[in-house]
């Protein structure tokens, strides 16, 4: 499974219709700069994840992916009251059914978040993710009716909801993953972000394949 990065312009909703595959050839992305809380070159941490999963093809797709979740926590940030403490563990939560089964211990159980070890918690109900202070929330598939009742209730929580459902960006989920063929790509949605009280590094939105944001006010 290849990684698919995408460049773009920015716009209300921004979307690359001719990806690249990172382990191929094609258009290269421009040299990785700093910014802000931000102290990791982006694109090339990224880079090495998407030739890791290309140089095997038959691995999981759920691996890939767990993999990923680790990667792109590194490109937000949360408010400093979402963390107790600054050796309380980075959590990660499954709500519904879970797709990765045993792949996330397997893949990340040495895998640290900006110093912090990871906790992983499979979750029946969207009150489970607030108490355990989840700091990433995977919403699986098996949510889809529920999704709207879902993002209401963390709608100014800071816990970054991902999925990888057709339609959950362009819902609200604030980063959803698409295979497409044998291409993992990512959109994001900026608006629901900010609402949370998050910040996605702009390098991590450079790369994405779709972008939701609210239009900016006209002056």
């Amino acid at each position: 499974m290849i990684l698919e990065l995408g460049l773009k312009t920015r716009t209300t909703t921004t979307e690359r219709s001719n990806g690249w595959p990172l382990a191929g050839r094609g258009r290269q992305p421009a040299r990785p700069r700093a910014l802000g809380g931000f102290s990791l070159p982006g694109v090339c941490v990224l880079l090495l994840l998407a030739s890791h999963a290309a140089a095997q093809p038959a691995r999981n797709e759920y691996e890939v992916k767990a993999a990923l979740l680790q990667k792109l926590a590194l490109f937000v940030e949360w408010p400093a009251s979402s963390t107790a403490t600054n050796r309380a563990p980075f959590t990660i939560g499954i709500l519904g059914e879970d797709p990765f089964k045993f792949n996330l211990e397997a893949v990340l159980s040495q895998k640290l978040v900006r110093g912090r070890a990871l906790k992983f918690c499979r979750l029946a109900t969207i009150q489970d993710a607030i108490q355990t202070n989840c700091h990433l929330l995977f919403i699986a598939a098996s949510e889809k009716g529920r999704l709207p009742e879902i993002l209401n209730t963390l709608k100014t929580t800071p816990i970054l909801t991902v999925g990888d459902t057709p339609g959950f960006g362009e819902k609200g989920v604030m980063i959803n993953l698409d295979v497409v063929g044998e291409r993992l790509r990512f959109e994001i949605n900026e608006t629901t972000a900010e609402q949370a009280g998050l910040r996605i590094s702009s390098q991590l939105l450079d790369v994405a394949s779709l972008v939701h944001r609210r239009p900016k006010a006209p002056k």
